[in-house]
């Protein structure tokens, strides 16, 4: 009897929590936002693990799971489990029988068993009413989301691209050598949010109004996700997530990782900050810039500071043809291609990837 009430209990809270996302460019206060949302006493706000993508081609269609799946399933949550798996602490073997007792009530499908590790999130708890999943990838693969959660809702957090590129330019820890890649990343992502934007609910919160309005910001984001809001969510500092201690057992190279990344989560926002870019950027770069993205950064009113001809842009793509050409391979690659690949594949990519950029910084 207690067994068969633990069960329906696990069947009720899979029904009743919600699972919400944050799509967003990178770069762009999102790792901010779920630091404020992880300290509201309803909402899990995880930190970014594709698992979701990674898994989808394998099971979103799938309706009798063997144990074999269920065991490949779980085994794929991680991409960098050495690196990763302690910022989720979950029980594999909880989680397995979990998946278990949801194919035994009829209940086992794609969409439950990604909420699931949701759930086994180390922070989920009984008062957990929703979960927030960021991760800057799933600005291209808005369509897989919403086939498998329809009814989730979305906050899209923006950022002005001009500075979205003074960010990346900083950034130590780049999968690629040429910031080109990461710009033609945006524009193709952008393209395809802008084809779907007329006719989704999104929630748009834009940086630079978060770093001003702060705690408006927060109100009306809370109130989109008809959840109160909380004062305590201002205290996003106090996220240990980024906490030293909780990084003592990682290897070095992945706490200087953390650290160049993060760090400035554990500072007050400085206000006059998200336009820095006019001061970190040449009048060159901001051209380059607005002939490559300007058209999509109008959709959202992030508008060129220069007049650039039609003559000056045509020139400018066909003298960078070939360069353009091959970082649009590499964001391609990076955004969709990888996705299609054997897990093993994708996830021997990621680590020999992430080697060479931690022995660049040596």
């Amino acid at each position: 009897m207690k067994r068969k009430s633990s069960n329906n209990s696990l069947l009720k809270r899979l029904e009743e929590v919600e699972l919400h996302f944050i799509i967003t460019f990178g770069r762009s206060g999102s790792t901010l936002v779920q630091s404020m949302f992880k300290q509201h006493p309803n909402i899990l706000a995880t930190l970014e693990q594709p698992f979701f993508l990674v898994n989808y081609r394998y099971f979103h269609k799938k309706t009798n799971w063997k144990d074999a799946d269920i065991l490949l399933f779980v085994e794929n949550i991680w991409l960098r489990k050495k690196e990763m798996a302690y910022l989720w602490k979950i029980d594999e073997q909880v989680l397995i029988q979990q998946l278990q007792i949801l194919r035994s009530h009829g209940k086992l499908t794609y969409r439950n068993a990604c909420k699931l590790v949701y759930m086994n999130h180390y922070q989920f708890n009984d008062k957990t009413k929703i979960i927030i999943d960021k991760n800057p990838i799933y600005l291209a693969h808005i369509d897989k989301i919403l086939e498998v959660f329809p009814k989730t809702k979305m906050v899209l957090l923006l950022r002005d691209y001009r500075g979205f590129y003074a960010s990346i330019k900083a950034y130590q820890f780049k999968a690629f050598r040429s910031n080109y890649a990461y710009l033609l990343s945006w524009k193709i992502g952008a393209s395809r949010l802008i084809q779907q934007f007329k006719t989704l609910d999104f929630h748009i919160i834009k940086y630079e109004d978060l770093v001003n309005q702060t705690e408006k910001q927060l109100q009306d984001l809370c109130a989109f996700l008809s959840v109160d809001y909380v004062s305590s969510m201002l205290n996003y500092q106090d996220n240990n997530h980024f906490n030293p201690t909780e990084l003592g057992e990682q290897n070095s190279a992945f706490q200087e990782k953390i650290k160049q990344n993060h760090g400035n989560i554990q500072k007050a926002i400085m206000k006059g900050n998200e336009q820095k870019w006019k001061e970190r950027l040449s009048i060159k770069e901001i051209k380059t810039l607005e002939i490559l993205l300007g058209t999509q950064g109008k959709t959202w009113d992030y508008q060129p500071t220069q007049t650039i001809s039609t003559s000056e842009k045509i020139w400018f793509y066909i003298k960078n043809a070939p360069f353009l050409l091959i970082n649009y391979l590499k964001a391609y690659i990076f955004i969709d291609l990888i996705y299609k690949f054997h897990f093993s594949m994708h996830r021997f990519i990621v680590q020999k990837g992430n080697q060479l950029i931690e022995s660049r910084k040596k």
